[in-house]
């Protein structure tokens, strides 16, 4: 399973410190920056509903949680590569200077 996480603001700060905390977590962690902010993702031997947990402790989309907890059909934990025409930028161990 993994942790994933859509930040909708453009925090780079915080984004570096989130980044931190799941590789403190998991000892793994990967980042991309989108349009609006960040996707954030980390394995884990964590199940569907411990994961869920972890993701709104660290300030997932509250929406999307619930909608994943809620959809038993739906594949699990959505990142989007593109949408609406915008194409996110590569996982990434880290992010440089200019928060990209």
């Amino acid at each position: 399973m993994r942790v994933t996480i859509d930040l909708d603001y453009d925090d780079p700060e915080y984004a570096k410190g989130l980044l931190e905390r799941l590789r403190q977590m998991f000892g793994n962690a990967y980042i991309r920056k989108t349009r609006r902010g960040y996707h954030l993702k980390s394995y884990t031997s964590l199940g569907l509903d411990e994961a869920l947990e972890v993701r709104k402790m660290l300030g997932d989309d509250p929406v999307r949680v619930r909608l994943d907890r809620m959809r038993l059909k739906k594949p699990k934990q959505i990142l989007w590569t593109w949408k609406e025409g915008f194409k996110n930028g590569e996982w990434r161990e880290g992010l440089d200077e200019e928060g990209c």
